[in-house]
């Protein structure tokens, strides 16, 4: 079956291409594809970036809660996807050289058609033709001077809807199933053809029908009917030929692209041969950019049974990876992490961030902002390099939550409801999580260090220089 669509992919793009315009439509069609796929490139980076940012600011405005365990999850997992991602970015260059080498075809293809004549006679510069030679003499030679300047096609002369039946279209969608490339044989269509009989000699009342486009004789004055002995021009056809062929885009093997030595642009001819341009057709056969996007856009339930959101989540809250054999011990830590949440990330983990409050101290004054606003301002960085100057702080001080800290922490105010209820300690009323009546908070005697009263960091923005790290 394989076999049958791809002859007749081939079949109907070798017949749908039967001049030099048809050939412009396929160059064309394969240039829109080539931008595709460098927006393509460019687009996945950019977007995967951003949430980059959007969770390394949200996991450490999060640390030390089960929410920013989910948010280092995320962020691991949304780190892989970009480096894949930028693995394709060679590719945007490899693109770019073989869209530059189908421009200069495009653009030569172009001119040709410009430059193309068939059947058009020549326009005489006078009706009769100058004597260059003067008379006096037996052994004079004669010259005529009948000059004939052939014109160019009308510049708009490829049609619209030339690929009505799509099957150039099919060629370029399916250009792995590709065998040859149908096109314009350059230097064979440049010579123009002059056919006709170009000359006659005669007598001018007796061949006047053919001495409308000028005529010649032995005498320096103006000829009239009795002038004999005249040269002639006759009706006189010139026209450019186009010259179609088919290369193959790989060698014998099939397994490697034609080679175009000694047929390469700016080589001999400066023309771009249809060589070249099989060879960037089966370079383009191979060259595909994959859809690569991010976690952001899932729903907990597919995070949940994701493989490599598996072994992440158990990095993240045991410090290891499990081994395959422990598949049932990995998908029960996946969802241990995300307990009490469902639906999608966007809503129940992105969406919050937009109330997430951050603030940082600058120079001149407190500047407050939220964690999803600071991952696209200009400004936000700083507010996420206040973030981490707090947890740093913390580490050096050596201040960790204790037991009954961690469990006080499961209980803050704006803790899911679902987490909060699950929780036997915490209690959930009037839209916040609190912390049981009757519960004791037990801790080692130390109070976190404030050094500003506020929980705020100075920063000196004109010095600053930031170096994100993901904090797990």
């Amino acid at each position: 079956h394989g076999q049958a669509v791809r002859g007749e992919i081939n079949t109907n793009y070798k017949n749908a291409v039967t001049s030099g315009c048809h050939e412009l439509v396929f160059i064309d069609g394969l240039t829109r594809e080539i931008d595709l796929q460098q927006t393509k490139i460019r687009t996945q980076i950019v977007k995967l970036a951003e949430e980059v940012e959007l969770l390394q600011t949200a996991q450490c405005s999060f640390k030390g809660t089960t929410r920013g365990k989910q948010f280092a999850t995320l962020l691991a997992l949304t780190t892989m996807r970009l480096k894949q991602a930028m693995q394709q970015a060679p590719k945007a260059e490899q693109l770019e050289a073989a869209k530059r080498i189908l421009n200069a075809r495009a653009a030569q293809l172009r001119l040709l058609e410009k430059l193309a004549v068939k059947d058009v006679p020549p326009t005489l510069a006078q009706n009769t033709a100058a004597l260059t030679a003067d008379t006096g003499s037996t052994n004079t030679r004669y010259k005529c001077g009948i000059k004939a300047t052939i014109s160019a096609a009308h510049p708009d002369k490829c049609a619209d809807n030339l690929d009505a039946s799509n099957h150039i279209k099919a060629a370029i969608d399916c250009r792995a199933q590709l065998t040859h490339y149908k096109g314009i044989q350059i230097e064979k269509a440049l010579p123009v053809e002059i056919t006709g009989n170009l000359f006659t000699v005669g007598t001018y009342n007796t061949n006047d029908g053919n001495f409308e486009n000028g005529v010649c004789g032995n005498s320096a004055a103006p000829h009239n009917a009795g002038s004999t002995n005249l040269l002639g021009l006759l009706d006189t056809k010139a026209k450019r030929t186009e010259h179609l062929a088919e290369t193959p885009l790989t060698t014998d093997s099939g397994k490697k692209c034609i080679g175009t030595e000694g047929k390469k642009y700016a080589v001999d001819t400066h023309i771009v041969s249809e060589e070249q341009i099989a060879a960037v057709t089966c370079e383009l056969r191979q060259l595909t950019v994959p859809t690569i996007s991010g976690y952001l856009d899932k729903t907990i339930a597919e995070l949940a049974e994701d493989s490599e959101a598996e072994d992440v989540a158990s990095l993240v809250t045991t410090g290891k990876t499990m081994p395959p054999s422990t598949s049932g011990e990995k998908e029960k830590t996946i969802k241990g992490l995300l307990q009490g949440i469902t639906g999608s990330l966007q809503s129940k983990l992105i969406e919050p961030l937009k109330q997430k409050e951050m603030q940082y101290q600058t120079a001149e004054d407190v500047k407050k902002t939220n964690v999803a606003a600071a991952a696209k301002d200009e400004n936000g960085a700083l507010a996420q390099a206040a973030c981490y100057s707090k947890l740093h702080q913390i580490e050096q001080t050596k201040h960790f939550p204790t037991p009954g800290e961690t469990e006080a922490a499961k209980c803050k105010p704006d803790t899911e409801e679902n987490e909060c209820k699950n929780d036997k300690d915490c209690d959930y009323s009037n839209g916040k999580c609190k912390l049981k009546e009757g519960v004791k908070v037990e801790n080692d005697g130390k109070t976190p260090t404030n050094t500003t009263g506020n929980n705020s960091f100075v920063i000196n923005k004109a010095s600053l220089f930031l170096i994100f790290s993901v904090l797990v």
